[in-house]
């Protein structure tokens, strides 16, 4: 059937409830009887608990406290490892950290509740910081060819350090769920407890809220509220503020809400992982990579929850979109008295990929090349082979990429030009900084074979289909995109589609709301499911007496009087892909999405002050389900990008808590710091993707920091591998460069 909606850019289906502010969100959804909850959390990062004391002048009657030793089930968050405990009950380990719920029917009472309980903890020493940390939490090894013969074979070799800091999500709304204790002398199989919230993933929840309560996963409803943002910052927190809130609405006999503050929330959810990467380059005199030696560590804070997985990715990015016959990865994850890293957009690959590209402009300065022409000539291409082995065989648009931006950007006559201006006259200088970048698109290795996602359309007597998926909207317009394919599979109208928030009672499992996997994965199935629908309704109606092809079979089914129909199917992997989980060897991702970006800065050389001008970014997006939606993805992420690449600071306090905890202190981008942004989508279709489309929404992320800090290299001449390049920090460069006067001033260079 030939394609009407895929391709055409609709829309969005919740764009105008959200832009007039009628949408509720978890903290605007009207409860009777609720009660409010929050944590007492502790003031050190590091030490045994010896008492928790409630004040006796203090009526605890009137409210409901849970301590690690209320908890009916085991005390702990079932992420991938079991060591991250519900409550802290004997020792803590990063400030922060829960030991005790307390629930009240008034917000102000609760606040006194908080007041009235002081928490003794003996405090021990604590280690922050990625310089400071020995303690392996993960670890991983990529091996490819000789590393010896490699060196061997170098003309130069090129050796550097780079270091990436923590990151906020940022979201506009802040984590937040409400818990419903269902009533008691309910049958057996009865639910126990309702979860509504601002979440990522309703899967990941459920089980987490049945494990500290102690009971089978079908007692734990969760149902996904609208939800402001995520990032990846929902994906496992709120299984941690849904299992407070649940174990406080069953103590409290009420409904529970749990909403964060904004300080409460910059301060003690997971932020992005900070990372030191050690590259060790041997290349030849005309540019061939010929090894890679790569030392790649994360801090992954004080307990495990999604680090392996960020850390996998990670080393699995870090040559980035680049072939080499001589490879090793070393990656660490290790562990330290913060608050636990977890996932951000990119997972583990802006970090690397941040001291890639990096590296390939130390590279090119050291040759004495153009660093694209550096990157063109040693860009994966099709029949290329990856460090762990794969053969990139179809939808591979690396040098595509490099083309078009090389193309937009008018590059060789931009930088002749920046060359000549090096030397006039003036305070500010420009430089231009590019980068290539990719992003596999779905779960790691074998891991979209584990999840074995589902997916179910319902045919409705009055002609429309209902999607039934447990993918959640989070502000990436997957409800538009999906309906687009669902209206194409099923030939019918795109309104037709209904897409109601996702409640697990009532959706199957297609999987988390993560990976780039969306559109990609869950988009396949539902348009085999569309595809599904249709050769039923063909065997049961005459097709010859149905109406034009917009509306036919589904109005036609309906006037017949032929009732509701379900088709669901399961995720079904290409043919031909191998995974060695044990030694990261095979075919790591089904695809890969590639970019690459150039961006012009210009830098006051008194104040250091960096003023982004103009980034043009070429993205191979498989195919533009919604070309609009697709471009908006692009352009949030290189904002997200800008923000991780010049400004996003977390400084971490002597109790290990971040110091930057509000938006008046934590610096993200606003429309003042906007460049001009020029995003070309090239399509170059991926065979088991909906219409060809691959997974986008964190391929943006990867590269504009690095180019940011490439184009400042270019400018100033000096190299700051350290992100955000923030003007100390360039001062610091520069006079250690020596280009620092007496007078404070640059020295001409």
């Amino acid at each position: 059937m030939a394609s009407k909606w895929c391709g055409r850019s609709l829309p969005r289906v919740d764009g105008m409830e959200k832009t007039t502010g009628a949408v509720r969100y978890v903290g605007d959804i009207p409860v009777s009887g609720m009660w409010h909850g929050a944590a007492v959390r502790s003031t050190v990062a590091k030490g045994r608990v010896e008492s928790i004391a409630f004040d006796p002048a203090f009526d605890w009657s009137r409210v409901a406290v849970v301590t690690a030793g209320d908890i009916p089930g085991d005390n702990i968050i079932p992420i991938i490892e079991r060591d991250m405990p519900c409550l802290a009950a004997d020792r803590v380990n990063y400030c922060g950290e829960p030991v005790a719920l307390i629930a009240a029917p008034t917000a102000a009472l609760l606040d006194d509740a908080l007041r009235s309980v002081r928490v003794e903890i003996e405090s021990e020493e604590a280690l922050f910081g990625i310089e400071a940390l020995v303690d392996d939490l993960h670890t991983i090894d990529i091996t490819k060819g000789d590393l010896k013969k490699g060196f061997a074979a170098a003309d130069e070799i090129v050796e550097g350090e780079y270091f990436t800091g923590p990151q906020e999500q940022a979201y506009l709304e802040p984590q937040g769920v409400i818990a419903l204790p269902q009533a008691d002398g309910t049958p057996p199989d009865a639910v126990a407890i309702r979860i509504v919230g601002s979440l990522q993933c309703p899967f990941f929840v459920r089980p987490a809220v049945a494990c500290v309560l102690g009971v089978d996963d079908e007692k734990v409803v969760v149902e996904q509220s609208p939800t402001g943002g995520a990032f990846g910052g929902k994906e496992d927190y709120p299984s941690f503020l849904a299992s407070y809130a649940a174990l406080l609405a069953l103590k409290a006999g009420a409904p529970v809400r749990m909403v964060l503050g904004r300080e409460e929330d910059m301060a003690f959810t997971p932020k992005r992982h900070a990372s030191w990467s050690r590259f060790k380059a041997g290349v030849t005199k005309d540019g061939l990579l010929t090894a890679l030696e790569i030392d790649f560590v994360i801090d992954g804070g004080a307990y495990t929850t999604l680090t392996p997985v960020v850390l996998s990715r990670g080393a699995i990015h870090a040559t980035g979109a680049y072939a080499c016959d001589n490879v090793t990865v070393r990656a660490r994850a290790l562990r330290s008295n913060t608050v636990p890293a977890g996932a951000f957009r990119g997972f583990g690959a802006p970090q690397v990929l941040f001291a890639c590209e990096s590296h390939m402009d130390e590279i090119a300065a050291r040759l004495g090349i153009d660093p694209m022409a550096l990157r063109k000539q040693n860009a994966l291409r099709p029949d290329s082979t990856t460090a762990t082995g794969q053969q990139l065989d179809e939808s591979v648009a690396a040098v595509d990429c490099l083309d078009a931006v090389m193309l937009a950007c008018d590059y060789d006559d931009r930088l002749g030009a920046m060359e000549k201006q090096k030397t006039a006259p003036g305070r500010t200088k420009r430089g231009l900084g590019t980068a290539l970048f990719w992003h596999g698109a779905g779960f790691t290795g074998s891991g979209e074979d584990r999840i074995a996602s589902r997916a179910r359309l319902e045919l409705r007597g009055n002609g429309r289909v209902t999607v039934r998926v447990s993918s959640t909207e989070i502000g990436q317009g997957s409800v538009t995109a999906l309906s687009q394919v669902v209206a194409d599979a099923c030939g019918i109208d795109a309104a037709l589609v209904d897409f109601p928030l996702p409640n697990t009672a009532l959706v199957p499992d297609s999987g988390p709301t993560v990976a780039s996997r969306t559109t990609m994965i869950v988009g396949k199935i539902l348009e085999r499911c569309g595809q599904g629908l249709v050769a039923e309704m063909k065997r049961r109606l005459d097709a010859t007496a149905c109406g034009d092809e917009l509306t036919w079979p589904f109005a036609s089914a309906a006037a017949l009087g032929h009732g509701p129909l379900a088709v669901e199917m399961d995720y079904e992997a290409p043919p031909g892909l191998s995974w060695d989980e044990k030694n990261h060897r095979g075919d790591a991702y089904a695809a890969y999405s590639w970019g690459a970006v150039a961006v012009e800065v210009s830098v006051d050389t008194v104040t250091l002050e960096v003023t982004p001008l103009e980034v043009w970014c070429a993205v191979d997006v498989g195919k533009a389900i919604n070309p609009l939606a697709a471009r908006a993805q692009i352009e949030g992420g290189l904002v997200q990008a800008l923000g991780y690449g010049l400004f996003e600071q977390v400084t971490l306090g002597d109790d290990g808590a971040p110091l930057e905890k509000r938006f008046q202190t934590y610096v993200v981008p606003t429309t003042a710091d906007m460049p001009a942004l020029h995003v070309e989508l090239l399509e170059f279709p991926y065979a088991h993707g909906p219409s060809g489309a691959k997974g986008i929404g964190e391929l943006p992320m990867n590269g504009l920091a690095p180019a940011l800090r490439n184009a400042l290299r270019h400018a100033l001449g000096v190299s700051v591998n350290r992100i955000p390049v923030s003007p100390e920090r360039l001062f610091d460069a520069l006079d250690a460069d020596g280009a620092i006067t007496s007078h404070g001033t640059i020295e001409k260079r």
